[in-house]
Order: C-alpha cells, then sequence, then structure tokens
C-alpha cells in the first residue's frame, strides 16, 4: 500500500531521513524505526549504507526497532513504481515479519511510502482489569491457597501498567513482602501475549532468577491461560559458557589421556565424572552446569562447555541437540525471557549497541540497585598474573618429578606426523615452542617476584593503587610497563610458533581425536591475547578522566600476585542507547533504590540526565510488614573508633548470648571480620553457639546450617548484606559493626568521587552517602523477611547518632522502633524485647517440636530454658557504664 509519508512518519524523521540519503549521495539507506502509541515512527537508526541498487544492513542492529525502512534511488519517471519490492525486499520482509516487524520502502524525498507490512501500535492494558486480579476476591485468591491482598502491590501494579502504556520508564523501590515479582510479571505477560512482542526479566542473583522461574512462572502462565486462553511461553537464558557441549565431551571421553592431563594427580575419578556427565546428558532438560548435583573442576569444565570458536554449526552431530541452541530457540519463540543483568549487558557491544541475544522489545531489571556496578563490569578488563600463570600452566608445566604434564604434552605425544620430513619441521617448533613457553612463564614469575619489592616502596595501604600522574612517574609502573611488553610480544612469537605447528598437523593426520585436540589449545592460546589488550590500554592510551585504571597487589607467601585492571565510570550511554531508548518500556525494580524517597542517585547512577527524551516514573512504596511491633533498630550512641578493642567485642558477644545465637554479624572489613571470629568463637562455642565465618566456610553451607540450626552466629562481609533469606526464628538479630561507606582506597568510587568533584558537585552527599545509605538498607533487610519474624538489629557505628547526615540514615531505615543510647540502656531494651518476643515461644517448644525426632525448620532444637541468663551477658568494660536500672517506660525509649 502506497501512501503519503507524513501519515507515517513525525516531521523530525522525514528531516532526518532526508539528511541521511543526502549524505550518501542519493543512494540507498537502510534504517530502522521506532514508533509511537499513534503508529507513526517517531525515531530512527540509520543501520547501513548502500549503492544505487542495494544496501547492507546488521540484521541484529535492525531488529532492535519497531520497522525497517528502506529507500529506493529513482529509477523511473513514475513515483510509484520505484517503490515497488524486489526479491530481495520480499525476503528480508519475510524474515522481519517473523519477529513482528514492520516493513517500509520510501523515496528519496521521505514523501511516498510504500507499507510491505504495516506496523501496529501497541494494544494498551486495562488498568481496572489487571488490578482485579490483586483484589481479595480476584483471579489470584484463587490459584493462592493463602493470598492476601496487599495496597502496596496493587499499588505497584497500577505504576507498572501506567508505565508500558506510555512507552516510558519506570524505577519502583518496594519493600520486602509487598510481592514484587507477580507485580511486573503479570501485566509484563498480559503485554507480551496481547502485543505479540517479548519481555525479559532480568535479576542480578541466581538465587531470585531461579524463584521466579520455578515458583512465580507455573503461576503467572495459570493466570495468563485463565485470563487469554494462551499458553504464555517461558524462557530460562544463561550465558553460552554455562551450557555442557555434547560433541566436546565426546571427544573428550575418546581422548581421556587428554583429560589426565588436565591434573597434576590424575586418577579414574576423573574419568568417572566425565561418564557420570554423559549420562546426565541424556536426562537433563538445559545441558545447564549448575542443573549438574555434583561439583565440576574448571579444567573439566573448560573442555566441554559451548563456545562459539569451536562449535561446528550445521555440521555437528549434535546439532539437532545443542542445549545451547536448543536454549536460545526456546528464547527466540518465548514471551518472557529470564536472564541475568550480566548477561543482558555484556550482550551488547558498546560502540554499536548490537545485542547477540534473541530480540526482546523491553524488559524489567530486578534487584536494579545493582545495575550501574553491572554495567561497569560489562565493559571493565583486567588482567591477573596469577591467572595468566595458571593458563600457561594448563598448556605446559612439569610436575614433582619433572615429567611434561598438560595439553601440549600430551598432543605432542599422541600425534606424530608420518613423514620424516615433517618429522623434523615439527620438532623444531615443538623445541621452539615450549621454549617460548617457558620463556613467558619465567618472565611473569620474575615480574611478580621483582615487582613486589618496587610496590612496596610506594607504601601504598590498601587493596587497589590507582594509577594516578605519580604512580605513573614511579619505579613499579615503569617496570610493569617495560616487563609486560615483553611478554607480550613472547606471547606474540608464542601463536606464531603454535600456528605454524597447528597447521603442519593439520596437514599431516587425519587422525579422528586431532581436531578437538587443536581446538581446545588454540582457543586458550588466543585468550593470552588479553595481555596485549589490557596493556595498551593502561600502558599505551591516554587516561582520561571518566576512566580508571588500578593495580592490586597480593603479597600472599604461597600466592603472590599482581592483577591490572581498568573500568569506565559511566554508564549513562551504554544504558540509555543499548537499552532504555530502544525499549517500549524498561522497569527498575528493588528495595533498596530510592534516598528519603527520591529516586535523584539511582537516575544519576545509571547516567540518565535530566534531558534524558523519554518520561521516567518514580513510585516508593513501604514494605507490608508491621515493623514497629515486629522490630527494634539500636543504634549505639559512641565517639569509639573502629578497633577490635574489648568494647567492641563485649557488645557483640552480649547480643548473640542473649538472643541464644540465630545472629548475623555483617562487617564491612575482612580484617575485622577475622579477628572478632578469632577472639569470640571460643566463648561462643562453650556457651552452645555455633560461630561460623565467611571465608572459613562456604556461603552455601552457612546458609543450610543456619536454616537448621537456631543457635548459629554467622560473621560475614560482602555477599551477606544481601540476596539471603533466613526467616523465622533461625535469624532474630543483625548486627551491623560499621557504616557500608566505600573504602578511600578503592580505585572506582575514588575516582568517580574525584569527577564528580570536577564538575562542582559535592561527591559524599552525590555519591558516597547515598551508596552507604542503599548498602544499609540492605543490611538492615535480612532481619524481617516475613509477618511472623522477630528480631533486632543493633549498629554499633556511633555516626548513625552524632554526624550531621545521621538524621538521612534513621531515615532510610525500616518503620521500626528506632532506640538511640549508650550500650546498658541498649542492653536493658534488648532483653525486655527478647522476653516479649521469644520467651513464650521457647517455653512451649517442647510441645511445638516434631515428637517423632525429626527436625521442625524454624524451631530451635535446643534444651528449653528462659532466654536471658544475666550471667553470660556483664556490661562492656568502661569506666563511663551506669549501673543497672530498671527498664524504662515507653516515653524514654526514643530521642
Amino acid at each position: 500500500m502506497i501512501d503519503e509519508a507524513h501519515n507515517h512518519f513525525s516531521p523530525d524523521v522525514v528531516t532526518a531521513i532526508q539528511t541521511a540519503i543526502q549524505q550518501n549521495d542519493g543512494q540507498e539507506v537502510a534504517f530502522c524505526g521506532f514508533i509511537n502509541e499513534e503508529g507513526k515512527v517517531t525515531s530512527i537508526e540509520v543501520v547501513g549504507y548502500g549503492n544505487d541498487m542495494a544496501t547492507p544492513y546488521n540484521l541484529h542492529r535492525s531488529l532492535q526497532g519497531d520497522v525497517f525502512i528502506h529507500n529506493h534511488p529513482p529509477f523511473d519517471q513514475n513515483p510509484k513504481e520505484n517503490l515497488k519490492p524486489s526479491t530481495n525486499d520480499l525476503s528480508v520482509a519475510q524474515r522481519v515479519q517473523n519477529l513482528g516487524m514492520g516493513f517500509f520502502i520510501i523515496d528519496n524525498e521521505c514523501t511516498l511510502v510504500n507499507i510491505i507490512l504495516p506496523v501496529h501500535p501497541q494494544q494498551k492494558l486495562s488498568v481496572e482489569k489487571i488490578k482485579a486480579i490483586f483484589q481479595p476476591d480476584g483471579l489470584l485468591s484463587r490459584h493462592i491457597r493463602s493470598f492476601e491482598s496487599r495496597e502496596e502491590q496493587i499499588q505497584l501494579v497500577e505504576a507498572i501498567i501506567e508505565t508500558i502504556n506510555s512507552k516510558s520508564l519506570l524505577f519502583a523501590e518496594a519493600g520486602t513482602g509487598t510481592g514484587k515479582s507477580l507485580a511486573y510479571l503479570i501485566p509484563a505477560s498480559l503485554w507480551a501475549i496481547t502485543n505479540s512482542k517479548k519481555v525479559a526479566i532480568a535479576t542480578h542473583t541466581i538465587h531470585l532468577q531461579d524463584q521466579i522461574a520455578s515458583k512465580d512462572i507455573p503461576l503467572v502462565v495459570e493466570i495468563i491461560k485463565a485470563i487469554t486462553g494462551e499458553t504464555l511461553e517461558v524462557a530460562l537464558l544463561t550465558g553460552r559458557g554455562n551450557y555442557l557441549c555434547r560433541n566436546k565431551l565426546k571427544d573428550l571421553l575418546g581422548d581421556k589421556d587428554r583429560a589426565l592431563s588436565l591434573f597434576d594427580d590424575p586418577d579414574k575419578s576423573k574419568i568417572t565424572l566425565l561418564e557420570d556427565l554423559e549420562k546426565w546428558s541424556h536426562t537433563t532438560e538445559t545441558g545447564s552446569r549448575r542443573d549438574f548435583p555434583r561439583e565440576i573442576p574448571q579444567e573439566i569444565w573448560e573442555e566441554i562447555a559451548s563456545d562459539g570458536e569451536t562449535c561446528q554449526g550445521k555440521q555437528c552431530p549434535f546439532g539437532g541437540n545443542c542445549f545451547y541452541q536448543k536454549a536460545y530457540l526456546k528464547a527466540e519463540k518465548a514471551q518472557i525471557i529470564i536472564a541475568n543483568h550480566s548477561l543482558i549487558l555484556s550482550s551488547l557491544d558498546p560502540q554499536t549497541y548490537i545485542s547477540y541475544l534473541p530480540r526482546f522489545d523491553a524488559i524489567v531489571f530486578d534487584e536494579a540497585h545493582h545495575l550501574e556496578d553491572v554495567a561497569l563490569k560489562s565493559q571493565s578488563v583486567e588482567l591477573s598474573l596469577r591467572g595468566l600463570l595458571q593458563k600457561m600452566g594448563r598448556l605446559y608445566h612439569t610436575d614433582r618429578k619433572n615429567h611434561p604434564k598438560g595439553l601440549l604434552p600430551h598432543l605432542f605425544k599422541k600425534h606424530q606426523p608420518p613423514r620424516y620430513e615433517d618429522q623434523m619441521e615439527f620438532a623444531k617448533l615443538k623445541e621452539n615452542l615450549l621454549e617460548t613457553h617457558t620463556s613467558i612463564v619465567d618472565s611473569i614469575h620474575a615480574i611478580i617476584h621483582d615487582g613486589i619489592p618496587l610496590y612496596k616502596k610506594l607504601h601504598h595501604t590498601g587493596p587497589q593503587l590507582r594509577i594516578t600522574d605519580e604512580v605513573e612517574r614511579s619505579d613499579f609502573f615503569h617496570f610493569l610497563s617495560v616487563r609486560l611488553e615483553e611478554v607480550g610480544k613472547l606471547i606474540s612469537r608464542y601463536s606464531y610458533l603454535w600456528n605454524e605447528l597447528k597447521n603442519l598437523m593439520t596437514n599431516t593426520s587425519s587422525e579422528p581425536t586431532l581436531p578437538p585436540a587443536l581446538a581446545s589449545i588454540d582457543r586458550r592460546i588466543k585468550s593470552l591475547s588479553d595481555v596485549s589488550q589490557v596493556y595498551n590500554i593502561l600502558f599505551n592510551q591516554e587516561r582520561k578522566p571518566t576512566e580508571v585504571g588500578w593495580i592490586e597487589v597480593s603479597t600472599h607467601p604461597r600466592y603472590p600476585n599482581i592483577k591490572l585492571c581498568h573500568s569506565p565510570l559511566e554508564v549513562g550511554e551504554f544504558l540509555s542507547r543499548g537499552i532504555f531508548l530502544r525499549k517500549h518500556f524498561s522497569l527498575c525494580v528493588s528495595a533498596t533504590l530510592s534516598v528519603n524517597g527520591e529516586f535523584t542517585y539511582f537516575r544519576e547512577s545509571i547516567g540518565l540526565s535530566p534531558s534524558f527524551p523519554r518520561k521516567i516514573h518514580t513510585i516508593s512504596l513501604p514494605s507490608p510488614f508491621d515493623y514497629r511491633n515486629q522490630a527494634q533498630i539500636h543504634l549505639l550512641e559512641s565517639d569509639r573508633d573502629f578497633r577490635v578493642d574489648e568494647f567492641f567485642l563485649t557488645c557483640i558477644k552480649d547480643y548473640i548470648l542473649m538472643n541464644e545465637g540465630g545472629t548475623l554479624v555483617l562487617f564491612t572489613s575482612h580484617q575485622r571480620l577475622k579477628d572478632t571470629f578469632e577472639k569470640l568463637k571460643e566463648t561462643l562455642s562453650s556457651e552452645g553457639i555455633l560461630p561460623m565465618a565467611q571465608g572459613e566456610t562456604n556461603k552455601h553451607t552457612i546458609l543450610t546450617t543456619m536454616r537448621k540450626n537456631p543457635k548459629t552466629a554467622v560473621f560475614a562481609t560482602s555477599s551477606f548484606w544481601e540476596g539471603i533469606d533466613v526467616s523465622g526464628y533461625n535469624l532474630r538479630c543483625v548486627i551491623i559493626e560499621k557504616l557500608p561507606f566505600d573504602s578511600p582506597s578503592d580505585a572506582l568510587p575514588a575516582a568517580k568521587g574525584e569527577l564528580l568533584t570536577s564538575r562542582g558537585i559535592n561527591a559524599f552527599m552525590a555519591y558516597y552517602l547515598p551508596r552507604a545509605l542503599l548498602r544499609m538498607k540492605q543490611g538492615v533487610g535480612r532481619l524481617i523477611r516475613s509477618k511472623s519474624d522477630r528480631g533486632i538489629v543493633l549498629i554499633l557505628d556511633g555516626r548513625t547518632v552524632s554526624k550531621r547526615y545521621a538524621s538521612l540514615f534513621q531515615k532510610s531505615l525500616p518503620p521500626a522502633r528506632i532506640i538511640i543510647g549508650d550500650y546498658p540502656k541498649l542492653q536493658r531494651e534488648a532483653e525486655a524485647f527478647i522476653t516479649t518476643n521469644f520467651s513464650s515461644w521457647l517455653e512451649n517448644l517442647g510441645e511445638q517440636q516434631d515428637t517423632s525426632g525429626q527436625e521442625n525448620p524454624g524451631l530451635p532444637q535446643v534444651e528449653t530454658r528462659s532466654p536471658i541468663d544475666h550471667s553470660r551477658t556483664k556490661p562492656p568494660l568502661s569506666p563511663d557504664t551506669p549501673p543497672p536500672r530498671a527498664v524504662p517506660d515507653d516515653a524514654s525509649l526514643h530521642r
């Protein structure tokens, strides 16, 4: 259908199209267009420049839009004849039609348009009909036995529908227990079904990803089926390297010596693991590494993981049963894709913003407070010298008996050219390759050994040495520059020799086990090019104020290391052009996004300037929990420093003992965690408490123990501040030893602060403080996870009371009773709270426990007694400690 272009394009777009065609001398140009709610093209992006007969274009890039557009230069006096589609046009139209796109052909002046495939404006969602699903007598109440309608959830649903219908963005903060997942899954799924579109759901943690896929999605599928009569198609997608390649596994099982060559201590258990993996490959639906019931050593997984470089495509004998291809094709057909932040962002090319993932039209970022950090990491690079040694060692090394080990010795032993002339060349190349290998390894060891003393001369404290003008003038930096350049040259020679050897072996052998062995080594040697990439960025390129480089030095006696890192400081253009400007709608959802109800920090952290052209909605909703009656937050009034002294240890010990365990102690420093744990573990153990420390025990074991044993005391940092969920009696106290500000020695936050200061912005108020506030909210949020939870949060950092920003911290806390005072006052309040909330629970414990002797999750398997034993909770040794007093009345509990 040929029509006047102004009916389908906005004036600004017409002008932009004319300009692009003129700049290409009137020849063909391809565009992808984005439509508004009326179906008009309101923005475009050039995806290819051609000649007067054809246009090359990037299909992936084109698929980011709603309609594919290109011009036909005039060849006939009849304008309509010029707009007839060619055979190639119809072929492209067929491809984009399968993905729900339109296809337009225009003349050079963009006055006429031939609509080959019309593009349809979205069908809007009904606010009232969807809200009704969440009402007390709504559809959810018929599918969830204990369903409870929540006003906060309904408000969130309303904001989400408004955002979807207006093709805009939403920043939504909703407290724990709001029901965020269903609040976005149901409207997003209805929109996808109704409009034949696809929505990506991206989480930060695997835990939430699994929860959505296993718990929420089956319910959502039922709801959508009941409303529309259609079956919602959902796909779970992870990075390609997480999928098993059955062909590589077959090759490795056919060459068991190669598998054993990866280990210094080869034994039959390694082969047994491969055989178990082969059996599992016939029963697993996903082929995902984390679905295998046992741990798979990284050395083995690298040999059998799916990857693009060694993929044989249609020639693969498992082509019809490839786990990665099945997952990808399922995602192509699905209306909902569940992925993680890292996969979504790392799939974007930072130059073209093209994603290699299946096209999706809208996105929901859950746990969105991580978005900036993940975006930065997706564009950062690093080079660990110890990691480089490990890569080299898997190729070739000698064991304690000086026997050669690794993939190269195995290859040389098993594959020899048959002709004498080739054998001579083979021997020479092999000798040169191994000599170069040894030179690389020796050079790396020398850099670490000789570099650490030069680093120590800088008298730097902290784990990261930021690269500044002063550091660049240092002997340490100059030493690294010279020596790493030498390593880079050696690696280039190493790669050249390997390619010569590989070509020789390929041309002289038809052994079936040779190609996979060569591919395995080839992939590893190509990865050594990371050295040149990082070297050029840190040593050859001029430093920019919007980027930061740093060096991490470990002086561990057994595992010394030097690691070089580089990262951008801002992600605004990357996120806006790669995601927010391309998608129909974007939802950013989290329990912690705002600071005092304002989203300024989050908006600036992801780089959306005030001039960002799309509307941004915001909503901040409280948790439905009754924090006033479920929890108390104790703020210590103190001007003490942060030494692990007697006072500090006594505070932590007393709260653990008063609560009979069930305590999570959160630190901001691994060293203070270690010191505190070492000084308290014996005392706690003697009182029947099970102390556990992050670093000494893995996270999974700690969480499993916490959920089974109510008498644990866990000392943790970093990953335990968020993402862990232990509800019920087994977690009834959270202790925070220090406000979670960024360390001044961390390179990236320090550089970001300087960048903001250079722009006249108060870095502390605009950056450091909001980050600490949001982390604090996450840490405090570990305590109350359900309506039946009870507990106390103790914060030992006096800055929450004394500093000028103390009121901001207090306002950021949940609406529990905040009690401020010296330690004796806080201790008395803790005793009163525990007696009120837990004594009846403990007294009736014998009746509540299963008489069969089986564990009853959430109930303590301990001797029943009063929760307070004053003989074990003496006041801290402080000269200012007043004598014990009676518990004051309610009026005196607040300041």
